[in-house]
């Protein structure tokens, strides 16, 4: 999460694009512990997540061994009409 400090030390405001790119960048790692910090800051600053978002949550949960809880993402989907 260091480029997201280093964006919020330089005033650059995230965008929708801006948190999918960097939630793509932690699926593709295996980084679900990451990618759940991306989507608390989507909360924080009101963006609600997309179908895309939830696909790469989805993506980093089996990349790190997180398969037990895509059920808990799909309820999350059900609270945000996705």
């Amino acid at each position: 999460m260091e480029i997201w400090k280093s964006m919020a030390h330089d005033k650059i405001e995230g965008t929708r694009v801006t948190f999918n790119t960097l939630l793509d960048g932690f699926a593709k790692q295996g980084q679900y512990t990451d990618v759940r910090d991306v989507v608390s800051e989507f909360e924080r600053i009101r963006l609600p997540p997309t179908v895309l978002t939830y696909n790469m949550l989805m993506n980093a949960y089996v990349r790190g061994g997180q398969h037990l809880k895509l059920p808990q993402l799909y309820k999350e989907m059900a609270t945000h009409n996705l």
